[in-house]
Protein backbone atom coordinates (compact mmCIF):
# COMPACT_ATOMS: atom_id res chain seq x y z
CA UNK A 1 0.00 0.00 0.00
CA UNK A 2 1.17 3.66 -0.93
CA UNK A 3 -0.25 6.98 -0.41
CA UNK A 4 0.26 7.92 -4.41
CA UNK A 5 -1.86 11.68 -3.61
CA UNK A 6 -1.69 13.86 -0.84
CA UNK A 7 -3.76 16.99 -0.60
CA UNK A 8 -3.41 19.79 2.23
CA UNK A 9 -6.18 22.54 2.32
CA UNK A 10 -5.29 24.80 6.11
CA UNK A 11 -8.16 26.03 7.99
CA UNK A 12 -6.51 28.61 10.08
CA UNK A 13 -9.54 30.52 11.41
CA UNK A 14 -8.53 30.16 15.25
CA UNK A 15 -9.86 26.80 16.04
CA UNK A 16 -8.23 23.87 17.01
CA UNK A 17 -8.63 22.29 13.55
CA UNK A 18 -5.68 23.85 11.51
CA UNK A 19 -6.41 21.79 7.80
CA UNK A 20 -7.92 19.18 6.00
CA UNK A 21 -5.76 16.07 4.69
CA UNK A 22 -7.25 14.08 1.26
CA UNK A 23 -5.52 11.16 0.25
CA UNK A 24 -5.28 8.34 -2.39
CA UNK A 25 -4.32 5.24 -1.92
CA UNK A 26 -2.45 2.96 -4.55
CA UNK A 27 -4.15 5.70 -7.19
CA UNK A 28 -7.53 3.68 -6.49
CA UNK A 29 -9.02 4.36 -2.70
CA UNK A 30 -9.56 7.97 -1.72
CA UNK A 31 -9.85 9.06 1.94
CA UNK A 32 -11.44 12.28 2.53
CA UNK A 33 -11.85 14.64 5.76
CA UNK A 34 -8.63 13.61 7.61
CA UNK A 35 -8.25 16.62 10.05
CA UNK A 36 -5.00 18.06 11.90
CA UNK A 37 -5.80 19.30 15.26
CA UNK A 38 -3.99 21.05 17.43
CA UNK A 39 -3.46 19.85 20.87
CA UNK A 40 -5.22 22.02 23.67
CA UNK A 41 -1.51 22.88 24.95
CA UNK A 42 -0.44 23.99 21.32
CA UNK A 43 2.65 25.66 22.36
CA UNK A 44 5.52 23.88 20.15
CA UNK A 45 5.13 23.24 16.72
CA UNK A 46 4.77 19.59 16.24
CA UNK A 47 1.86 19.01 18.98
CA UNK A 48 -0.54 18.06 16.16
CA UNK A 49 -2.19 14.94 15.51
CA UNK A 50 -4.94 13.39 13.20
CA UNK A 51 -8.52 13.00 13.58
CA UNK A 52 -9.73 10.57 11.32
CA UNK A 53 -13.37 10.84 9.06
CA UNK A 54 -15.73 9.90 11.52
CA UNK A 55 -19.57 9.89 12.14
CA UNK A 56 -21.66 10.49 14.68
CA UNK A 57 -23.55 7.82 16.35
CA UNK A 58 -26.95 7.18 17.49
CA UNK A 59 -25.25 7.30 21.07
CA UNK A 60 -23.68 11.02 20.48
CA UNK A 61 -19.96 9.34 20.40
CA UNK A 62 -17.81 9.90 17.44
CA UNK A 63 -16.73 6.28 15.97
CA UNK A 64 -14.12 6.02 12.77
CA UNK A 65 -15.49 5.44 9.32
CA UNK A 66 -11.73 4.84 8.18
CA UNK A 67 -8.52 4.16 10.67
CA UNK A 68 -5.16 2.56 10.16
CA UNK A 69 -4.98 -0.78 11.56
CA UNK A 70 -1.59 -0.88 13.30
CA UNK A 71 0.74 1.57 14.27
CA UNK A 72 3.44 1.32 11.41
CA UNK A 73 0.50 3.01 9.16
CA UNK A 74 -0.49 5.26 12.03
CA UNK A 75 3.13 6.59 11.70
CA UNK A 76 3.50 6.55 8.14
CA UNK A 77 0.40 8.10 7.60
CA UNK A 78 1.24 11.29 10.78
CA UNK A 79 4.66 11.24 8.71
CA UNK A 80 3.72 12.18 5.62
CA UNK A 81 0.15 14.18 6.53
CA UNK A 82 1.94 16.25 9.09
CA UNK A 83 4.95 16.74 7.06
CA UNK A 84 2.99 17.95 4.08
CA UNK A 85 0.76 20.35 6.36
CA UNK A 86 4.55 22.37 7.47
CA UNK A 87 5.04 22.12 4.04
CA UNK A 88 2.36 24.49 3.33
CA UNK A 89 2.99 26.86 6.45
CA UNK A 90 6.68 26.67 5.46
CA UNK A 91 5.70 27.67 1.67
CA UNK A 92 2.59 30.00 2.95
CA UNK A 93 0.07 27.91 0.72
CA UNK A 94 -3.45 27.32 2.11
CA UNK A 95 -3.45 24.50 -0.14
CA UNK A 96 -1.35 21.77 -1.09
CA UNK A 97 -1.07 18.34 -3.63
CA UNK A 98 1.59 16.38 -3.71
CA UNK A 99 2.13 13.21 -5.83
CA UNK A 100 4.42 10.55 -5.44
CA UNK A 101 6.67 10.03 -8.26
CA UNK A 102 6.51 7.24 -10.24
CA UNK A 103 9.94 5.56 -10.13
CA UNK A 104 8.97 5.43 -6.52
CA UNK A 105 5.72 3.43 -6.75
CA UNK A 106 7.87 0.02 -6.45
CA UNK A 107 9.04 1.14 -3.32
CA UNK A 108 8.14 -0.04 0.64
CA UNK A 109 5.52 2.43 2.36
CA UNK A 110 7.97 2.21 5.44
CA UNK A 111 10.47 4.10 3.38
CA UNK A 112 8.64 6.79 1.40
CA UNK A 113 9.23 10.32 2.47
CA UNK A 114 8.09 13.73 1.61
CA UNK A 115 11.23 14.23 -0.93
CA UNK A 116 9.53 11.30 -2.78
CA UNK A 117 6.63 13.10 -4.15
CA UNK A 118 6.58 16.12 -6.28
CA UNK A 119 4.35 19.51 -5.76
CA UNK A 120 1.49 19.27 -8.57
CA UNK A 121 -0.44 22.24 -6.76
CA UNK A 122 -0.66 24.97 -4.88
CA UNK A 123 -2.22 27.93 -4.00
CA UNK A 124 -0.81 30.68 -1.83
CA UNK A 125 -2.40 33.00 0.90
CA UNK A 126 -3.90 36.03 0.41
CA UNK A 127 -2.35 38.60 1.46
Amino acid sequence: MLITVISIKRTENGSRMKGVANLTIDDMLAIHDIKIIANKTFEKEGQLFLAMPSRLTKFKTFEDIVHPINAEVRGGFERLILGAYRMAIQNQYDSLTLVLKEEKKAASFANITLEDYQTVQHSSLSK
